[in-house]
């Protein structure tokens, strides 16, 4: 997986009602910012989802050893804001936790290539143009 060249996380903020927020410095060069994220008792979360997703990117979640990993990927050459929030899920029967990822997402550099210019499409297959003793017909077939 490609990484962004510019990523940078705050740390994870939980607020007064237990759910989390951070904040994503990234560059919109088609690479991942990613954040990683463990239990208080060190473990990776049995499940996650992302509930809103980004608006101007994509956010994929998988866990790993201990940590469950939250990346972001912003779409190609936008600059701006975009927000997701993680549903983290510690176990069965147990309270969720959400987590909220505010992306700065900056474009400086980022090259967007265009389509080559493509030939031109030919006159269709029904309609044949001929000349006859200098006068244009039109055929059809």
């Amino acid at each position: 997986m490609k990484k962004s060249a510019v990523c940078k996380t705050t740390p994870v903020q939980k607020g007064a009602d237990g759910q989390l927020s951070t904040t994503m410095t990234v560059r919109s060069d088609d690479g991942l910012c990613e954040l990683l994220i463990s239990q208080p008792n060190g473990k990776a979360y049995a499940s996650f989802g992302v509930t809103p997703p980004p608006d101007h990117g994509k956010a994929f979640l998988y866990s790993l050893d201990d940590n469950t990993h939250v990346t972001y990927t912003p779409t190609l050459g936008y600059a701006g804001q975009d927000t997701f929030t993680v549903v983290l899920i510690p176990g069965r029967g147990l309270p969720r936790t959400r987590l909220t990822v505010t992306a700065q997402v900056d474009a400086t550099g980022v090259y967007i290539p265009h389509p080559a210019v493509s030939a031109p499409t030919p006159a269709s297959a029904k309609e044949k143009k001929t000349t006859s003793r200098g006068k244009a017909a039109t055929h059809q077939k």
